[in-house]
This record gives C-alpha cells, sequence and structure tokens, in this order.
C-alpha cells in the first residue's frame, strides 16, 4: 500500500514509509517476543477474592497455551490439582509437571463441602525449586499455574510470590 501511495500522491514521503516500516517492525518485535507482555494484562478487579494473586499475574485458558507453545523451553506449565484429578479428566500436553498444592487428610472429613480435608503441600515450594533446577531455569522464568477452578492456582502464584518467583501466572478460567 505505501508504494502505491507514493506513486499515487507525491507527498508521502520516503520518510513515512520508513516511519511506517519501523513501526510494523516494532509491532511485530512486540507482538512474537518470548517476554510476557501486557497482552497478557487483566483487570483483577473481576475476579472474586479467591482468584486474585500477590503478584498480579492472570491468563486466560486461551493466553496460557499461547505463551507456553510460542516458547515451550522457557515457559513453565504446572498443573498445582491433586495427583487424582489428571487420572479422571485428563491433562494438558502443555504441563510440565503436576505438583498439587493441597494434599488430602484422610482422617479429617469436612461436612460442610462433604469430602476430606486438606492442608498446603508441606513439600510444594521445594518440589517446583525442583522442578526449576531441572529445567535449568531461575526464579525468573516464567511460571504458569493452572487448577480445576483458578483457586489453587491463586493461591500457589501467592505461595511462589513470597518465596521469591517474579513471574508467576495463574489461569483464571
Amino acid at each position: 500500500h505505501a508504494v502505491l501511495l507514493t506513486v499515487l500522491n507525491p507527498h508521502y514521503s520516503k520518510l513515512s514509509l520508513l516511519m511506517k516500516t519501523q513501526a510494523t517492525a516494532l509491532a511485530l518485535f512486540l507482538a512474537f517476543s518470548t517476554v510476557p507482555s501486557a497482552v497478557y494484562a487483566f483487570d483483577a478487579n473481576k475476579l472474586p477474592p479467591s482468584k486474585r494473586t500477590l503478584s498480579g499475574n492472570y491468563l486466560s485458558a486461551k493466553d496460557a497455551y499461547k505463551m507456553k507453545t510460542k516458547d515451550p523451553y522457557n515457559v513453565l506449565h504446572i498443573d498445582v490439582t491433586d495427583f487424582a484429578l489428571p487420572l479422571f479428566v485428563g491433562i494438558a500436553d502443555e504441563v510440565d509437571k503436576v505438583i498439587p498444592l493441597k494434599l488430602h487428610n484422610p482422617a479429617a472429613w469436612d461436612y460442610k463441602k462433604e469430602r476430606y480435608g486438606q492442608y498446603v503441600n508441606p513439600d510444594f515450594v521445594a518440589a517446583i525449586d525442583e522442578l526449576v533446577l531441572l529445567k535449568e531455569k531461575d526464579k525468573a522464568t516464567p511460571i504458569i499455574l493452572m487448577c480445576r477452578s483458578g483457586d489453587r492456582s491463586a493461591e500457589a502464584a501467592t505461595l511462589l510470590t513470597k518465596n521469591g518467583y517474579t513471574n508467576v501466572y495463574t489461569v483464571y478460567d
């Protein structure tokens, strides 16, 4: 289009063409950069408090998929549900590992929720640390956390942020 405009309009300068080319190149760079960007920004006020995190980093399931598949070796994707859930409902191919945030306590029945009680996995952060080390990454590596409802992944994201992880995302939908 720019070439046609230059031919049809003598006031359309080569400088305009250069500026448009540079702007397009910058836009493409930002769009395909491996660094998470404002594309993944989300208004946390739209979420219930149980799904909000200390880091404030949120992804839709679609954006999580895009982020992981765009750079699969530099983004970690962790399912924080318990080990049994993937056996019944399956697991996304992009998940690097299942590391449960909460474990069941068969000795404590929760009558209100009609299920076994749960407690935070005391080895959760250590298991994340081990995976990060195994994958030769660090605490600045983008980490996507997901669960069935978004509550546990939000809680896990806050726990990891408190333990020095700086690029943790939760899938909210």
